[in-house]
């Protein structure tokens, strides 16, 4: 896939305390960089090859890290990824809304492509996500979401309900197998996300690894 998707924003999650990890999780440096790109600078960096539109949803940077359209207050703060979901919807007039978190610092190119080439036809089957399905268990903080899925996610949030599981539950989802993501280099470090400083220290081991295979 080459160039920018038209009818998809992404959206960037950015509002969490971050209480466990013990300082802001965005502005770590990714483990592959040599310790020059913050996490949030990279994940940026690539969506905006292929969306028009980047978003950060929540928390505070300035200046916004290169390839960020704007940086979007959260509507219900407190309300954890599917209130950043809900605001980014209710901040575009696209279509779809590609979400990616702040704390995953190996998100690949491959993966997001593999996951837009389900677009046409989970649209066309009438499902209103495109969500990878990894070893029997969904990942939907790298996923596509349609407009479609508003509306349940807002009857959800109504009711105080802030768990992830019971929206995909609640909407049709259209499955990426890890067998569908290897052929466009989909690297499944991709949904690695951070939240103590334990999980730092895999990522910077799993960097290491990777490193070692290339010199190889």
């Amino acid at each position: 896939m080459k160039g920018r998707i038209e009818g998809v924003s992404a959206a960037v999650l950015a509002g969490g305390a971050s209480s466990r990890m013990g300082r802001n999780k965005a502005l770590l440096t990714v483990p592959e960089s040599g310790g020059g790109e913050t996490i949030i600078a990279r994940t940026c960096r690539l969506l905006s090859r292929r969306f028009a539109e980047v978003q950060i949803i929540g928390g505070v940077f300035s200046p916004l890290p290169p390839g960020a359209s704007r940086l979007v207050a959260d509507r219900l703060p407190g309300k954890g990824p599917l209130g950043g979901l809900y605001t980014a919807f209710c901040a575009t007039r696209a279509e779809g809304v590609f979400l990616t978190a702040c704390d995953m610092p190996f998100i690949s190119e491959g993966v997001i492509d593999a996951l837009l080439e389900h677009r046409e036809v989970a649209r066309a089957q009438g499902k209103d996500a495109v969500v990878a399905r990894i070893e029997g268990r969904w990942q939907p903080l790298l996923a596509l979401y349609f407009r479609s899925a508003l509306a349940p996610l807002e009857a959800l949030l109504s009711k105080g309900n802030l768990r992830f599981s019971d929206f995909l539950d609640r909407i049709a989802l259209h499955a990426v197998a890890e067998d569908a993501l290897a052929p466009r280099g989909g690297d499944l470090r991709s949904f690695f996300n951070l939240n103590t400083p334990y999980d730092l220290e895999i990522a910077q081991r799993l960097a290491q690894d990777a490193l070692r295979q290339e010199t190889r």
